[in-house]
């Protein structure tokens, strides 16, 4: 005897499947965000006082937040996944930049751009999850 899904059961599956899928990747993400903070942190604290680390970050706070007024036109313009696509591809080279950065001027603004991008990337996974839950 075949057995045969109901296809409603299936998509349902499939989106149970998807969505778990997402949700791992968010934690993940999450603790790639908070152990590569912990560790910039750190690393600067060596070379300036953690007043400017403080300040480093709220500069990186303004600068999410001013993104963040921009990034329903981009995803109007480029899509979703599109601008994931991107949005990691320039996190993994800024990552790098500050694994090779020869001096704290480098790293520095490095160190802005990571905290300001990572936001915008949690942003545009939380769209994901939200698709796969059907809002």
């Amino acid at each position: 005897m075949i057995l045969s899904i109901h296809p409603q059961i299936r998509r349902q599956v499939q989106k149970a499947q998807s969505f778990g899928t997402v949700y791992v990747a968010t934690i993940l993400f999450a603790f790639h965000w908070s152990l590569v903070a912990y560790v910039n942190s750190t690393y600067l604290s060596q070379f300036v006082s953690g007043k400017i680390v403080g300040v480093l970050y709220m500069i990186a706070a303004v600068l999410t937040i001013g993104a963040l007024f921009f990034i329903p036109r981009a995803l109007r313009a480029r899509g979703n996944y599109r601008l994931t696509l991107a949005l990691a591809i320039t996190e993994t080279f800024l990552l790098l930049g500050l694994v090779i950065a020869p001096s704290l001027y480098i790293a520095m603004p490095l160190f802005i751009l990571h905290h300001a991008l990572m936001p915008l990337l949690l942003f545009t996974i939380d769209i994901f999850t939200e698709e796969r839950i059907g809002k």
